[in-house]
């Protein structure tokens, strides 16, 4: 009896033990502290998919930054620089070495003609052109002969071709043939053969007519610029905007990238488990938001090291220079936010974490490149008109939801606003064009400006 009771005894101050319970606001914080070390944990056993996380993002921007080419930067360059952009020379000279087949015949002796263009056409003047002479008045089926044989003769060879007719002394005519796959092969054949024209007739060598390719001024003013290229250069489009779709592409997998390891939990009931043992819905998901953004701010932090070059013609330059990476460091900081929040949501909507991850950056990136196209869409349907319409006011509205909805078109804004924050030519010619002027126009003020200069008008001429 006297060992039956020790044994008892022995089992209530084993169990009676009091155990001290955190609870309140040391129990949430413990809760917190211990998922962020399940987290930690979990990211460096999956070792590999903890590098591509980190290190992904950073080697893209270095390619990226390394790969577009200065002459996109055309917010940042001389302004006389863009102005003359596509401004092109008419002339045979601009291709490399080709052969020219070319015809002569007349109804009068064509000896002059001949001479002529022996002189007309020398290696010194023409040093890319080799001349062959037809017997036959068959230019045209002759090269396409020669196309039909080999492919090569297609693009590199035979851009152009002439047929000369001397009807008489003073009378000549020329019927040339072009390449339709060689960059203005017409405007340089009529060019060359107006000048060819020029100095037989005249005899006189010297004599040349020089034309000059420009695009042409814009109707309207476009802010007061008459090169209307000029004021595309300004548009958050390609190739200026070319940097920002890559930056939001970058951006999209940073956002996808962080599906796999909630909706992982999700699926294979880890998550449920964490719940049973009392752990509450807010906890798990403030855990997660602060991990991911922790996770953010080191991809961010990478791809600002990055983008710090000295280089002030480099495209980057223009979003990471000195007076805009405090602001590039701040704008890719707050939308970070939204990243995660977007991440977290859409690990609800598919059965498989992997298929999640790669849908969801597949339709951010198909937003961002939809997004440059509104912005030609709108452009186009304006067409230089001097108030908005229905047409471009929905592109406007399409341009407003996309950056509402998908954090990287957002970005890809941010990143546009930044390299047009220092122009004012841009900022000037963009709000011309695409902000419309009927709100303006219409506005109580400008209808008091309105009515007080007419009525000063009428003082006038009382006067």
């Amino acid at each position: 009896m006297r060992a039956k009771w020790q044994i008892t005894a022995y089992f209530e101050i084993t169990f009676s033990s009091n155990f001290h319970k955190n609870d309140g606001f040391i129990l949430w914080i413990q809760q917190l502290v211990a998922l962020w070390v399940k987290r930690f944990r979990i990211f460096y056993r999956r070792f590999i998919l903890a590098l591509i996380i980190l290190l992904f993002p950073f080697i893209i921007e270095i390619v990226i930054a390394a790969l577009i080419p200065s002459e996109t930067n055309l917010i940042n360059s001389i302004r006389g620089v863009v102005s003359n952009f596509g401004s092109y020379d008419l002339t045979l000279n601009n291709y490399t070495k080709q052969i020219v087949p070319f015809y002569v015949k007349g109804s009068v002796d064509t000896t002059s003609l001949n001479n002529h263009i022996s002189n007309y056409f020398t290696n010194s003047k023409f040093p890319n052109i080799t001349l062959n002479r037809m017997d036959q008045d068959n230019v045209n089926e002759y090269v396409l002969s020669l196309r039909k044989k080999d492919l090569k003769n297609m693009l590199n060879n035979y851009f152009v071709g002439m047929s000369m007719n001397l009807t008489n002394d003073t009378k000549l005519s020329v019927t040339g043939y072009f390449s339709s796959l060689v960059f203005h092969s017409s405007a340089n054949l009529i060019n060359e053969i107006d000048n060819f024209l020029l100095s037989f007739l005249t005899n006189d060598l010297q004599k040349t007519i020089s034309t000059e390719n420009v695009p042409l001024a814009s109707n309207n003013t476009l802010s007061g610029s008459s090169n209307y290229l000029e004021v595309l250069a300004c548009l958050d489009s390609l190739p200026v905007s070319l940097l920002n779709f890559f930056n939001s592409v970058i951006i999209a997998f940073m956002i996808g990238i962080m599906v796999i390891h909630v909706g992982r939990e999700r699926i294979n009931g880890s998550k449920q488990l964490q719940m049973l043992s009392g752990l509450g819905p807010f906890t798990y998901w403030l855990s997660h938001f602060l991990f991911d953004i922790l996770i953010h701010l080191i991809n961010i932090s990478l791809i600002i090291v990055d983008a710090i070059k000295n280089d002030e013609t480099s495209e980057i330059k223009a979003i990471a220079g000195d007076e805009t990476l405090g602001y590039f460091y701040l704008l890719l900081l707050i939308s970070c936010f939204s990243w995660t929040i977007l991440s977290f949501i859409w690990s609800f909507l598919f059965k498989s974490e992997i298929i999640g991850f790669v849908v969801l950056v597949i339709i951010l990136g198909f937003a961002a490149f939809l997004d440059i196209i509104w912005t030609f869409l709108e452009l186009l349907i304006l067409n230089g008109q001097s108030t908005r319409n229905a047409g471009a006011d929905f592109i406007y509205a399409l341009r407003i939801i996309f950056a509402l909805v998908f954090p990287n078109v957002t970005v890809k804004r941010g990143l546009y606003n930044l390299k047009i924050r220092s122009n004012k030519f841009c900022i000037d010619a963009v709000n011309d064009i695409l902000a419309g002027l009927k709100f303006f126009q219409n506005s109580f003020l400008v209808a008091e400006l309105r009515m007080s200069r007419e009525e000063k008008c009428k003082n006038i001429v009382k006067l």
